[in-house]
């Protein structure tokens, strides 16, 4: 069942190169073969790995939200079949030709056929739960989603400093003054950097609660790392991706500082006491402030003051005026693109072309109406509260619930002023690393522990679910 676990692995991470590095599978060709190859490997994944009761709770959450998904997505395609909401509530000479058919069926085909991308993301995070059997796997994966991270931002540097008029092989035609490595958009490589500086603290973590050292080659190594891609991070001149993650590594530290603190108030464990408890946030944040000046100066220099006049926020306006147009229905997935033109107001500009709301809330609610609501909640709580028993009922491995609540918090806020989730490379790298995070956060049998893990990967795991020790007798 190991080689099996592992060959799984590393099958996704096959997959998951492979709607990275093509320029994030934006294209129908990159795309079309990355949701194929998600399709096989979940159906075998489902159909050949067995869990634990735990792991079956989270592999039937994320069904649920597979399920809840579909559901509202045929409710909104039914209602605009029967409600023909775009014709009666705008009018045929305002719209331009639409593609959607007339026929109930027809349009929840259409619906669905257009909606393969996003369901392709739910598919691939519910088949990385299936094959994660332990939190060894888990262990792995979290590894594989640092180490991508780290690859994705350092080859970023190489190429903006070395050849920046280059996107891979070919000519990079946008963004010439900003680092976008194997991405198009800046925006999109700040969400991916964000994520991945948040998976490396995850592994920086993990290894000062094992080894309790700092001053070790690893984690030298590993803080290096980390500190490159934040500089990396500031070369993407992207303002919400580096608001966002530094919010959710904020989030992360302050909130590593007081769990810590808490769990250990009346607990004493090899002589730690609380100040300890602080030392990687205050070292990080220390390194992080004498790079900032640098490392953010360009971003500075651009400004976040021009955010109120570069149209976005009038967009979103217009945006809003046509969802409440066709509420509740909504106007059908990736119909923004053909719409959006017919409300557009001139005074926002009419330069650009719009294919995307600059906010997945948004067209969530312009695509499917109020059935973006239940989807997206459908998404989010279940993960949430995996992540908040993981915190509360995890010894040590509490640090790994408390970086996927700051990843869905980084999400979260970059999502509502961009479509970096929209982005299929982006998408399914970030289901990777909640996909890890999640079945870290589980417990798992001493039986399974024993069976999937080497001794001394078996000697630290014991030592995180490990009895509280007595106090009395150390003393």
């Amino acid at each position: 069942m190991s080689t099996l676990q592992d060959t799984f692995r590393w099958i996704a991470y096959l997959i998951t190169g492979l709607a990275v590095l093509p320029l994030g599978a934006v294209d129908p060709m990159p795309l079309s073969f990355s949701i194929l190859a998600i399709c096989i490997f979940f159906l075998i994944a489902i159909a050949t790995m067995k869990q634990e009761a735990d792991r079956r709770q989270l592999l039937s959450y994320s069904f649920g939200a597979l399920v809840i998904t579909l559901l509202c997505i045929i409710a909104a395609a039914v209602m605009q079949a029967n409600a023909n909401a775009v014709f009666s509530l705008v009018g045929d000479s305002d719209l331009p030709e639409l593609t959607t058919p007339s026929n109930t069926v027809m349009v929840i085909a259409t619906e669905l056929s257009r909606a393969l991308p996003f369901l392709s993301v739910l598919l691939f995070f519910t088949g990385c739960i299936a094959i994660i059997q332990s939190r060894l796997s888990a262990n792995r994966m979290i590894d594989f989603c640092a180490n991508f991270g780290i690859v994705f931002a350092i080859f970023g540097l190489i190429q903006f400093l070395l050849f920046p008029d280059r996107l891979l092989i070919f000519e990079k035609k946008a963004y010439l003054d900003s680092l976008t490595s194997f991405l198009v958009n800046r925006n999109h490589a700040a969400t991916f950097i964000g994520v991945g500086i948040l998976m490396q603290m995850a592994r920086i973590t993990r290894e000062w609660f094992w080894k309790r050292e700092l001053l070790t080659i690893p984690m030298l190594i590993y803080i290096l790392c980390l500190l490159a891609s934040v500089v990396a991070l500031g070369q993407t001149l992207s303002r919400a991706g580096v608001f966002s993650t530094v919010v959710a590594a904020l989030f992360f530290l302050l909130g590593a500082g007081l769990i810590s603190t808490m769990k250990r108030k009346n607990r004493p464990y090899g002589g730690r006491t609380i100040w300890q408890t602080f030392v990687i946030p205050v070292a990080i944040l220390g390194i992080v402030a004498v790079i900032l000046p640098l490392t953010f100066q360009p971003l500075v220099q651009r400004g976040f003051s021009s955010l109120a006049t570069d149209g976005r926020l009038c967009t979103y306006e217009t945006t809003v005026s046509a969802i409440a147009r066709a509420w509740p229905s909504g106007y059908g997935i990736k119909q923004f693109e053909v719409l959006f033109p017919a409300f557009r107001n001139a005074e926002c500009g009419i330069f650009g072309i719009w294919d995307f709301a600059h906010s997945v809330f948004l067209e969530a609610l312009f695509s499917v109406g109020i059935f973006a609501i239940p989807i997206a909640l459908g998404l989010f709580i279940p993960l949430i509260i995996t992540f908040l028993r993981g915190i509360f009922s995890r010894r040590r491995y509490w640090f790994a619930s408390l970086i996927g609540l700051s990843i869905i918090l980084l999400l979260t806020l970059h999502s509502l002023l961009d479509f970096s989730l929209q982005i299929h490379g982006v998408a399914i790298y970030s289901a990777m690393c909640l996909a890890a995070l999640a079945s870290a956060s589980l417990s798992s049998s001493s039986k399974t522990r024993e069976q999937t893990m080497p001794p001394d990967e078996s000697s630290r795991e014991e030592d995180v679910d490990e009895p509280e020790p007595n106090v009395a007798q150390n003393t």
